[in-house]
């Protein structure tokens, strides 16, 4: 990428903590294309203050406020209007440093965000080219943004026109069988939490039928299945990420329930 498309008026920003081992490729893409970057982190112990200053990033630390709020954290502080928004676990291929570099130098009008796919770490490969990829919105208009507030699965919304872009977010983010399980057992009690409580009936129905649709949505919709063993291991994963969410909302209304009949 050259020197001149580093010079974009566009601000790039990541969320760390301890990212050490993923973050060097992350602030090496966005480098390339981005007149500044903002690293917001929550107390990391290991190298990454060292790495995000070599890169001449402006490094910032603040506790950890939950996924959405240290994101919005985070874009508060950078000067440029138009974000990338990176987690410090992925990094954009050359074909999107291309992509954004071309629609942002049309200086867009109507648009306020751009989508662009994600190619997964399956612990030891990367998925498969023809599997499916999520798109996310990445590229957008802080002005006309804001971050959805979920405890989990935190989105960027805009408002008006998006388009998808050429190119991949490289993601690194599951690169074990080990780290995919806690990962996963944080994030149910994440969603348990904030979802609406349902009845006993409606929660051990999603509990028995739900994890057998997660497991074939991503195995055989998702394409997982052209991933080999990884795929496989990955969807059954999921499945059981499903399992736990609503066995945890199950365990939330039969503690209530002991809780009021104990008191009475």
């Amino acid at each position: 990428m050259s020197d001149r498309l580093r010079c974009l008026n566009i601000t790039g920003v990541v969320t760390t903590l301890n990212n050490a081992n993923t973050l060097e490729l992350c602030l090496t893409s966005l480098k390339a294309i981005c007149s500044e970057i903002v690293v917001l982190d929550s107390g990391s112990t290991d190298r990454t203050r060292e790495i995000a200053e070599s890169f001449g990033a402006r490094f910032h630390v603040q506790s950890f406020a939950g996924y959405s709020a240290q994101k919005t954290a985070a874009i508060a502080l950078a000067t440029a209007d138009w974000i990338v928004l990176l987690d410090s676990d992925e990094a954009l291929d050359n074909t999107a440093q291309a992509a954004i570099c071309a629609a942002l130098a049309k200086q867009p009008t109507t648009v306020c965000g751009f989508r662009l796919k994600r190619r997964e770490l399956i612990f030891w490969r990367y998925q498969h080219v023809f599997s499916k990829h999520n798109r996310f919105l990445r590229v957008f208009d802080r002005r006309k943004a804001q971050m959805s507030g979920h405890a989990v699965h935190e989105s960027v919304l805009v408002t008006g026109e998006i388009i998808d872009l050429e190119g991949c977010i490289v993601h690194a983010g599951d690169r074990s069988i080990e780290q995919k399980i806690a990962k996963l057992n944080q994030y149910s009690s994440l969603a348990a939490h904030e979802k609406r409580p349902l009845s006993a009936l409606s929660s051990a129905l999603r509990i028995t039928l739900y994890p057998v649709w997660y497991f074939f949505r991503a195995y055989i919709v998702r394409r997982q299945f052209l991933n080999g063993w990884a795929g496989y291991i990955n969807s059954v994963e999921l499945a059981h990420y499903a399992f736990l969410k609503y066995a945890k909302m199950l365990e939330k209304v039969k503690k209530a329930r002991a809780e009021k009949e104990d008191s009475t």
